[in-house]
């Protein structure tokens, strides 16, 4: 995993915990769609890592969305669920 993505994963994974010891049941996270994956076919750098992490921490991928208008690129926007 390169620098920059492991990064992204890690800060995804820290803002999880926290808001599940905050005790909340839904967590929202936006991750911006690398320039290197802009417009093309095929996977999309830094997201799987990015959800693993998520889920690492208990939470479960419950949808998510494109927002092209969010930044040049576009961003997912990544809607998680918690039991409990």
């Amino acid at each position: 995993m390169g620098i920059v993505i492991g990064a992204k994963a890690k800060l995804a994974g820290v803002e999880a915990a926290r808001a599940a010891s905050e005790g909340r049941a839904i967590f929202i996270y936006r991750s911006n769609v690398p320039i290197a994956s802009s417009r093309a076919s095929g996977s999309v750098s830094g997201a799987a890592e990015v959800i693993e992490s998520i889920e690492g921490q208990g939470w479960s991928l419950s949808d998510m969305a494109y927002d092209g208008g969010w930044s040049r690129k576009g961003a997912f926007v990544l809607l998680f669920r918690r039991d409990g």
